[in-house]
């Protein structure tokens, strides 16, 4: 009810406003809508902007910030991509507590990955960092089961 009686007072100041007024309140609306509208559907910019150009140096951005799992995640996967996750996922297993860690490693797969592939997207580094992973943090089990 409260609302209700608000939303009623605010209208009457409105009709009751100048027409020049009611004029810019409408212009400043239609401002507000056409740039969310124009928004709507554009990819990322900035440092969440993952091309191949540019993925050293947002993990290089994502060291120099002593970024934590959940902004890794959300940098290095945007679109909360299902493969993305289940990557960073099994890269952040055993550095849950150092993801420096982990960035050095997908940083150490970056030039190498684009070398094989120029065109290669986040999901082909991620692969090449888990399988870089893999060589070291496996090596100790297959000695063990031996």
């Amino acid at each position: 009810m409260d609302f209700q009686k608000k939303f009623q007072e605010l209208s009457e100041q409105f009709l009751s406003a100048p027409v020049t007024i009611q004029v810019l309140i409408g212009v400043a609306a239609l401002f507000v809508v056409y740039v969310f509208w124009k928004s709507v559907g554009k990819k990322p910019t900035g440092k969440h902007a993952l091309t191949s150009a540019n993925y050293l140096q947002v993990v290089r951005g994502l060291q120099k910030s002593n970024a934590q799992w959940p902004e890794i995640m959300r940098t290095l996967n945007p679109k909360n991509d299902r493969k993305l996750s289940q990557l960073l996922i099994e890269l952040r297993g055993p550095h849950m507590f150092a993801p420096h860690v982990a960035l050095n490693i997908i940083e150490a797969a970056v030039p190498s990955t684009l070398k094989a592939k120029p065109r290669a997207s986040m999901r082909d580094i991620l692969s090449e960092s888990c399988s870089s992973m893999r060589k070291v943090t496996g090596f100790g089990e297959s000695t063990r089961t031996r």
